[in-house]
């Protein structure tokens, strides 16, 4: 069986929660051979963070999931961009803007998982496919993570998800979907994931 490591996001700007720790703490209580962790929303942090992760655990799979406030449903994200817009600051006020990531690496990388047939295995009523995981620090730890599995030829198989918030922490301004559902489709990505 494949050693699966599981992160979430602390929260951050003026949500005070964050859905991914719900599903992160579901998923936890039902299966514990998914090692899980729960990530600073620090630019600075985040990075070095989950090359500690990858060098303790050495995962065969890399699940990361994101918050995305607003969003209709669950995004698969394909694409890492070298580049970086902070819209809000992060946990410790930094903002960078407009800039990229890496000048010296590529333009963009993408992810080490065939994102169509893990699309095949949901619900596309509540399930999409992304090309952008955003400018701020969800994207930047995909791209580093990326980067950093290619840089040091790792066999990791590494995914980046956005969530859109559940009904349960939903505010009003903000579409929202059920923790259950949030839950039940991420038991799929891992059951697959881990063939």
């Amino acid at each position: 069986m494949k050693k699966i490591v599981l992160t979430a996001f602390e929260p951050f700007g003026s949500i005070e929660s964050n859905v991914t720790i719900a599903i992160l703490n579901k998923i936890k209580q039902e299966n514990s051979k998914v090692k899980t962790y729960i990530l600073p929303v620090v630019f600075a942090e985040v990075k070095p963070r989950m090359i500690e992760i990858i060098e303790k655990e050495e995962p065969d799979v890399l699940i990361m999931l994101g918050q995305a406030a607003g969003a209709l449903k669950i995004r698969i994200e394909k694409t890492a961009l070298n580049y970086v817009n902070a819209t809000i600051v992060d946990n410790k006020n930094n903002q960078p803007l407009d800039q990229k990531i890496n000048n010296d690496e590529n333009t963009a990388y993408f992810t080490t998982i065939d994102d169509v047939k893990l699309y095949q295995q949901l619900d596309h009523n509540y399930v999409e496919r992304s090309y952008s995981a955003g400018t701020y620090v969800c994207n930047y730890l995909y791209f580093e993570t990326l980067s950093y599995i290619n840089k040091t030829n790792k066999k990791i198989d590494a995914i980046f998800i956005h969530y859109p918030l559940s009904t349960e922490q939903a505010e009003a301004q903000f579409k929202h979907l059920p923790l259950s559902i949030l839950v039940e489709q991420t038991k799929k990505i891992i059951n697959y994931l881990m063939m």
